[in-house]
């Protein structure tokens, strides 16, 4: 079972501009920044928040951008922060890890929309981590996972009832638009 600490947070940037003092109030809780297809016109926007927040990097998940990665990788500045790249299809999975190279600080993944019936497929391409929907997570995912070594990540955790029941699933990480998810948990489980 993960615990809470062992839970990584990445927070999904809506309004950067309005996001900087919550972000820096909630710091303590968040280990990255997420960003998707619904977010991506944000990314220039962020850079400079995360830069000012997260002194000395931090980790960005970028999910589904695949057409813009070169453009979004130098933005991001790879050096400092380690990204993560979750791909929605897996035929551009495939292509990517052809032209991969020696990204340094670059971690691989997919994103699962669909139940699936085994990682083999995915972990043979070099996935180190899988992104889906709470409604995904599966105990028998998880420990195929943990026996691969491949991190499992739920993505669009709001509330608090599901956080709890995905760090106990034993998932690795939560992509949330609530950066207190981890502080109002706490409390849940202490009462």
């Amino acid at each position: 079972m993960t615990t809470a600490e062992g839970c990584e947070i990445f927070l999904k940037i809506t309004r950067p501009v309005l996001r900087a003092e919550e972000i820096l109030r909630n710091k303590k809780y968040l280990d990255g920044i997420a960003f998707d297809k619904e977010n991506s016109d944000l990314i220039d926007e962020s850079i400079d928040v995360i830069k000012e927040v997260f002194v000395g990097g931090c980790k960005v998940l970028i999910v589904g951008l695949e057409n813009a990665l070169k453009e979004i990788l130098k933005k991001i500045c790879v050096d400092e922060n380690h990204v993560l790249l979750a791909f929605d299809e897996f035929e551009k999975l495939k292509a990517f890890r052809r032209v991969r190279g020696n990204l340094k600080g670059v971690s691989v993944g997919i994103h699962l929309t669909k139940p699936v019936i085994s990682l083999t497929q995915y972990t043979r391409l070099g996935v180190e981590f899988v992104l889906l929907p709470p409604a995904l997570v599966r105990g028998r995912l998880i420990t195929e996972a943990k026996a691969r070594k491949v991190s499992v990540i739920a993505y669009q955790v709001n509330d608090v009832a599901t956080y709890v029941r995905l760090v106990e699933s034993g998932v690795n990480g939560i992509v949330t638009t609530v950066p207190t998810i981890k502080r109002e948990a706490k409390k849940l489980v202490k009462t």
